[in-house]
C-alpha cells in the first residue's frame, strides 16, 4: 500500500484544516485568494482605441459584459491586469473590482487578480 486513499466524510474536517493552512499560507505570500468559487466569466483582453479614452466606453463594456454574465447566470468576473497597467486598475476599482491577490503564470510577473461578485 502505498499510504493513499480516497477521502471520506469523516475525514472532513481534517481536509477543511489543510484547505485553511493553504489559504493563509498563500495570504502570506500575496498570492491571495479569489473571493467567489462559483461559476465565473474570465476577461482576458480589453482595449479601447487611444482616440476613444475618456469618453467612459470602458465602463460601458464592463456593464454590458455583467449583463451577459447575468443573462448566463454567471454571478462572478474574474480578471487580471499588470501591475503597473494604473488605468485598468482605476477602471476595476471605478466598477466595483476588489483585488483579491496575484496571479502567478509561468515566465512573467505575477499579475494582479482582481474579482466581482454581480
Amino acid at each position: 500500500m502505498n499510504g493513499l486513499r480516497l477521502a471520506r466524510l469523516s475525514d472532513l474536517a481534517q481536509i477543511m484544516d489543510v484547505v485553511k493552512d493553504a489559504r493563509e499560507f498563500l495570504k502570506a505570500q500575496n498570492s491571495g485568494q479569489w473571493r467567489f468559487p462559483a461559476l465565473y466569466l474570465v476577461i482576458h483582453r480589453f482595449a479601447v482605441r487611444s482616440d476613444y479614452h475618456a469618453q467612459g466606453i470602458a465602463t460601458k463594456i464592463l456593464q454590458a459584459v455583467e449583463l451577459i454574465a447575468g443573462e448566463r447566470n454567471i454571478h462572478t468576473i474574474r480578471v487580471d491586469t499588470h501591475e503597473l497597467n494604473i488605468p485598468m486598475i482605476g477602471l476595476l476599482e471605478k466598477n466595483g473590482f476588489a483585488k483579491c491577490g496575484e496571479v502567478l503564470i509561468e515566465g512573467t510577473k505575477p499579475r494582479l487578480a482582481f474579482d466581482k461578485k454581480i
